[in-house]
């Protein structure tokens, strides 16, 4: 289980019911289009001024933040609040091993904030992940899913906050490791002022690994690809944070626009008092 913040911890989502939360205006005719060229596309501010700059308030407060990472085939997470009480020494081994996973397997390691109803349980009923949950599941945002991917059939969409701290990390893949009916993944950027020499990339990676397409994480940018995803993406290493609204599929964390409902995956959750030896990364049994 997660160890959210103090019931005295209040972080505001102060948008009015009544006010946009996509910006109005939008050509959705043009940008299905280069969506349906392309199968992938990003449209520069997405969200109306006043939306986005809520969220970008309400994500400078405390979030019950978790850090993820694969341990063999399964994703583990860790309450941040529980890494930092560990010893810089035990978290430092976590990290270098997940490194050398990665040049061999397929690894990731970011925080992450799931929005899922289960999720949101245990926060405070006025937490801003509650408020930006609720519009993030509204027809006003899935409206414009169905108009950019040009699919009528839509019926849900999920989302997680997710930050990618220095170092941080996910390899290539293309979203095929699920029996769910996805049309679309998404992320939306909500890092203020980013540098391309900074990381935090999007790389779509064609069939000889030569980088197809990048698309740099501009603030209130939202990126919208079909899945599974040939190229093959991923999130190179950031040396600054990085901050998205993407998926609570931890093992693909970037949203998606689905035909139907879906369930969380299982997470393994470990909850060290002093010591995180055991969330290493080791040989898992067969």
């Amino acid at each position: 289980m997660r160890r959210d913040l103090p019931l005295g911890d209040r972080v505001m989502f102060e948008l009015a019911p009544t006010s946009p939360f996509v910006r109005p205006g939008q050509d959705w005719a043009a940008l299905h289009r280069d969506y349906e060229r392309d199968s992938r596309i990003q449209v520069r501010d997405f969200l109306a001024p006043a939306a986005a700059a809520a969220v970008t308030q309400a994500l400078a407060g405390g979030m019950p933040w978790g850090m993820y990472w694969m341990h063999g085939e399964r994703a583990m997470n860790i309450a941040e609040i529980d890494l930092q009480a560990a010893p810089e020494l035990e978290r430092n081994l976590l990290h270098r091993q997940l490194v050398e996973q990665a040049q061999t397997s397929f690894q990731f390691s970011y925080f992450g904030c799931p929005m899922s109803p289960q999720a949101l349980s245990g926060l405070a009923p006025d937490h801003a992940l509650r408020g930006i949950a609720a519009r993030m599941v509204s027809h006003e945002f899935l409206d414009a899913g169905k108009a950019l991917v040009g699919d009528d059939e839509i019926r849900g969409m999920n989302a997680n906050l997710t930050r990618y701290d220095t170092g941080q990390f996910l390899r290539y893949h293309d979203d095929s490791g699920t029996h769910e009916p996805r049309v679309a993944a998404y992320v939306l950027n909500l890092s203020v002022d980013w540098a391309p020499d900074w990381g935090g990339l999007l790389h779509f990676i064609d069939a000889d690994r030569n980088i197809a397409k990048t698309f740099v994480p501009h603030y209130n940018s939202l990126v919208v690809f079909k899945v599974p995803q040939t190229p093959l993406c991923l999130v190179c290493s950031a040396v600054r944070r990085a901050l998205s609204l993407c998926s609570h599929r931890l093992a693909y964390p970037v949203g998606c626009w689905s035909l139907g409902g879906r369930a969380a995956p299982r997470v393994a959750a470990v909850r060290p008092q002093r010591r995180i030896q055991s969330c290493c990364v080791e040989p898992t049994a067969r």
